[in-house]
């Protein structure tokens, strides 16, 4: 009985840190995602410096607005 309820433990400890890892592993995840959006969001705005629309000069901006 006494080695049953050891193993039990054991099991029940490994739960635990499984538990914990994935917890870990999870924030990480998150972490990540967090930070691709925000890279994918610099890499539009970046882009968008590219617009052929930027290279006109201001000129004809002021005469059609």
């Amino acid at each position: 009985k006494q080695l049953l309820c050891g193993i039990i433990q054991e099991y029940e400890r490994k739960i635990s840190d499984f538990d914990a890892k994935i917890m870990e592993l999870k924030h990480q995840l998150e972490t990540l995602e967090e930070a691709g959006e925000a890279t994918k969001k610099k890499l539009s705005n970046a882009r968008s410096l590219l617009s052929p629309i930027r290279k006109l000069p201001e000129e004809i901006f002021s005469l059609i607005f």
